[in-house]
């Protein structure tokens, strides 16, 4: 399967300690990460009613067509998919995500997604080196991962998987010109929260990396999972890769007036790339997409409020803005603003 897709699946069954794959084929009319991810699951968990932390849970590690291309604003981030267990005493099938090497280093090792079954009798970790696949002992008697917090255990993975480097290389293949990379694998971990079944534990890759929304890190808790490990020196099929760099620089050009502050998308959340919110989503609701003079009015007036750094105002009968404070902090705002809203209302809210 090419157009952006590696074309499988990878299925870790830690009860049995066996592995096997899926066609992503099989799965396209769901189309992307979430989609695909969500299919998958409900076809692999056979109770969709049972706790987060019981073995039958399926957790997911998925990406989507653009991951591991140049394609802005997408290629990096990964979904955690499967049954959450921060909803206690309730809970239900959720998601996740987090940025990072690890989508691009799993879609190079020929894989689009991660599926994890079951439950290690003892601490393991999952070690994906290209197609070759181990689930290896976490225990001190083992690799002695578990305990470490989740910077520890990156560490001490990379010693492991790159162990025989020769000047800086790595060779996880048998020809001279593949199979070969000077980078760290993309590493995805519970800390000692995930560990001792905290229900509101995340997964961490690289530090600054986290899937903090479902309690996913207490998921691999429970399945006596420390850690998912990739490194991928393959590469991947774009059907039109020249028309993909000429869309990338086009975006580059066109997203943000950086002389004025300005969103040159209509109806999209654009900020000033230092600002690091780079059109982050369509300002569009259940009632109808915003006037972009609108959209252009708003954006410009929450620019003004970071640059000045100034509390927000609330807007009575408008709608909820999340991502405010995130602004105003990046800004270093003196406190944190209280009815934090958007400047603006869609139709029915």
């Amino acid at each position: 399967m090419a157009n952006g897709y590696a074309g499988k699946l990878l299925v870790v069954d830690l009860t049995k300690r066996n592995v096997s794959t899926l066609n992503t084929e099989d799965y396209k009319e769901w189309g992307g990460g979430h989609g695909i991810g969500s299919a998958v699951f409900f076809e692999l968990c056979k109770n969709k009613a049972i706790d987060a932390l019981d073995p039958g849970n399926v957790v997911s590690v998925m990406t989507g067509p653009i991951q591991g291309t140049v394609t802005p604003y997408g290629s990096g981030r990964a979904e955690v998919q499967g049954i959450g267990a921060q909803g206690y005493p309730t809970n239900w099938f959720t998601r996740s995500g987090f940025g990072g090497r690890f989508a691009g280093q799993l879609k190079f090792a020929g894989w689009d997604g991660v599926f994890v079954t079951g439950k290690a009798d003892k601490p393991v970790w999952i070690d994906i080196r290209d197609q070759n696949v181990a689930i290896r002992d976490a225990s001190a008697t083992g690799d002695a991962l578990w305990g470490l917090d989740t910077t520890e255990v990156e560490e001490k993975i990379y010693e492991l998987v790159r162990s025989d480097d020769l000047v800086g290389w790595t060779q996880y293949g048998g020809s001279r010109d593949s199979g070969r990379s000077a980078l760290n694998p993309g590493v995805l971990s519970c800390g000692p929260a995930g560990e001792n079944l905290i229900r509101n534990a995340s997964l961490n890759h690289e530090g600054g990396g986290g899937a903090g929304q479902g309690g996913f890190g207490a998921v691999f808790g429970s399945k006596n999972l420390k850690s998912i490990s990739v490194i991928g020196t393959g590469t991947l099929t774009i059907a039109d890769p020249k028309a993909l760099m000429d869309a990338r620089a086009w975006a580059q050009k066109t997203m943000w007036d950086i002389a004025d502050l300005k969103p040159t998308f209509a109806g999209v959340y654009t900020m000033r790339p230092s600002l690091g919110m780079g059109g982050r989503r369509s300002m569009s609701g259940s009632g109808g997409t915003l006037v972009s003079a609108v959209s252009r009015r708003a954006t410009e007036a929450r620019t003004q409020r970071v640059l000045h750094r100034t509390p927000a105002v609330s807007t009575a009968g408008t709608r909820p803005c999340r991502r405010q404070w995130r602004l105003m902090r990046t800004a270093r705002a003196p406190r944190r603003p209280t009815g934090c809203s958007a400047l603006v209302s869609t139709p029915g809210t």
